[in-house]
């Protein structure tokens, strides 16, 4: 198994079943032990499991989850996630960590946690044995999930705090972000307090027969199952999930919300869904028996997820992407779902099959709408009528479009080489090449695409100033094209960002393209520098020296000065 972000030392031991991978994500589990250093690569992916036995020093990594046994060393690390439901060790010294994430912590008394630097700090969970050590370190951020915790924060910083409310628990709950002077929360199973610390974003579970009133609160994320019962009023919510096992009801007043998430399985709805206030808004689902509310409220995104044997129709709706990041797509489609969008303006639709594990394709059919990206995977089933994609992602190639476009803005800065929607080469020749009369001042760069003529596309492609020579202007560079008869064309419509160094133009056909200038100049002057006589033998030659010259638009591109002599027998 090999790491591609760092060096690894001798020290590192494997013990592994399975096929090596070439990937950058190690997986320790069992009774594997493994070691690695000096890993300089912010990508790094390290997931020590059950048992599973890490050390690590001197690296950077973007994620370490671990269940099992892990000493963490002088290094920096983007998100750790550590559970607390096995029998594990994990030691963490002269290190700096963003995001710490602390879940099903169980753990009996007082807690004090802090960010920024922690000279020393110990969480024991004595139900599982499990133990958290953290010496001479940062911490960004805390993050804590809480299963079992029973005990009190105190002069704590916490940037999100996970709880799950007691399934058979009715009752009021008000919280707010920032600091917080004493509260207890007697809602969980079994309850805990917060003195005098300071909370960011709550984060709340609530399933089972709760009946639960959440109001005058803001930076609260709800995931809600099963026969909950949730009011909101006066709020404001970070991210609500309905659950696909949602039987219950919402009812939500004078509240915004973030992101709303809805996640259909095994049933059926016709959805017109805006961003923005709504009078008054209702979703009712009949196979479920559940109820959702808007009065009086706003959701500023939408996030629809439809599942196994779902039917959805969505109608003249505007969603566009979180940019908080709670939810990558406005429309997730998996399984066995069946979804029609019509007249609509979506960002982001991911729709991908169950293949090769369960055989259950999805079926999305888009009319006359425009959507930015859409991902299609697995053997997905989709069809585009009378609709713009700006960007398609798919693989292999599997997208029914009938009177649609794709709108790409093609950036060729580098190569686009994996197998998608478009593919894209760079050439140093090309036959046949420019005409005598371009100078060439790029790549050739061949674009191939699947879809044949279906793209409206923006290619740029970018020039080095620094090998513009002096007195030619950026703004000269033209785009050309080799058509279909191998003859070189302008661009149609074309134009030179000089502030970002590249020539834009717009296409219908992908093909060959590079960049040139025209090569322009003046007739030729005749210049006469001497003429003499030369008396021999009774002849007389007559002779002429001299240079033809001319004036071009790029200096030393083109020949601009021949020498002559021209002599005369008489």
């Amino acid at each position: 198994m090999a790491l591609n972000s760092g060096l690894l030392e001798s020290s590192l031991r494997w013990y592994c079943p399975l096929e090596p991978s070439a990937s950058s994500h190690l997986i320790l589990s069992g009774s594997q032990f493994g070691s690695f250093a000096r890993a300089p690569s912010p990508t790094t992916r390290l997931d020590a499991r059950r048992g599973g036995n890490a050390y690590v020093y001197n690296s950077s990594l973007r994620l370490v989850m671990t269940y099992g046994n892990v000493r963490l060393l002088n290094s920096n690390i983007s998100e750790i996630f550590y559970f607390f439901r096995t029998s594990s060790n994990f030691f963490i010294s002269d290190s700096c960590i963003n995001h710490m994430c602390l879940l099903e912590l169980e753990y009996y008394g007082d807690l004090e946690l802090h960010k920024g630097f922690i000279e020393s700090l110990t969480i024991y969970s004595s139900v599982y044995s499990a133990n958290f050590t953290l010496s001479h370190s940062i911490v960004e951020e805390w993050y804590i999930h809480c299963s079992w915790f029973e005990g009190k924060f105190y002069d704590s910083t916490i940037g999100t705090l996970d709880f799950g409310i007691d399934p058979n628990w009715s009752g009021n709950l008000t919280l707010t972000s920032g600091h917080v002077e004493y509260l207890e929360l007697n809602c969980s199973s079994p309850h805990f307090i917060i003195e005098n610390s300071t909370v960011n974003e709550w984060r709340i579970s609530i399933w089972g027969n709760t009946s639960i009133e959440i109001v005058d609160s803001e930076n609260v994320d709800l995931d809600i199952l099963e026969s909950a019962r949730v009011f909101i009023m006066n709020s404001y919510v970070l991210y609500i999930c309905a659950y696909e096992d949602f039987s219950g009801s919402i009812l939500a007043t004078n509240t915004t919300i973030n992101s709303f998430n809805i996640r259909f399985y095994d049933c059926s709805s016709n959805l017109s869904l805006k961003e923005g206030f709504y009078e008054f808004f209702n979703i009712y689902l009949p196979e479920h028996e559940c109820n959702m509310t808007l009065v009086n409220s706003t959701v500023e995104h939408w996030y629809i997820q439809a599942g196994i044997n779902s039917t959805l129709n969505i109608v003249d709706s505007n969603l566009t992407k979180d940019l908080i990041g709670w939810c990558p797509y406005n429309l997730h489609i998996v399984s066995s779902s069946s979804c029609s969008v019509y007249d609509s303006n979506i960002e982001v639709i991911f729709c991908s099959g169950s293949a090769p594990y369960y055989q259950l394709y999805p079926t999305l059919t888009i009319v006359n709408c425009t959507v930015k990206t859409l991902y299609v995977y697995n053997g997905a089933n989709v069809t585009c009528i009378n609709s713009t994609i700006n960007m398609l992602i798919t693989d292999p190639i599997n997208v029914n479009l009938i009177n649609s476009k794709i709108l790409l803005a093609l950036d060729f800065s580098i190569e686009i080489t994996h197998e998608d929607s478009v593919a894209t080469q760079f050439m140093d020749e090309c036959h046949p090449s420019l005409p005598k009369d371009v100078a060439r001042f790029s790549q050739y760069v061949n674009i191939t695409t699947a879809y044949g003529d279906y793209f409206e596309t923006q290619v740029r492609i970018y020039y080095d100033e620094a090998k513009i020579k002096a007195g030619v202007d950026e703004n000269w560079l033209q785009m050309y094209y080799l058509d279909e008869s191998s003859t070189w064309r302008l661009c149609q419509v074309q134009g030179v960002n000089s502030a970002e160094n590249y020539v834009w133009a717009n296409v219908t056909h992908l093909s060959v393209f590079v960049l040139g200038i025209r090569v322009t100049c003046t007739p030729w002057e005749v210049v006469i520098v001497n003429e003499y006589t030369i008396d021999r033998y009774g002849i007389t030659i007559r002779c002429m020296v001299g240079y033809m010259k001319r004036t071009c638009n790029l200096p030393g591109y083109c020949i601009t000065y021949r020498p002559w002599k021209v002599c005369d027998i008489s």
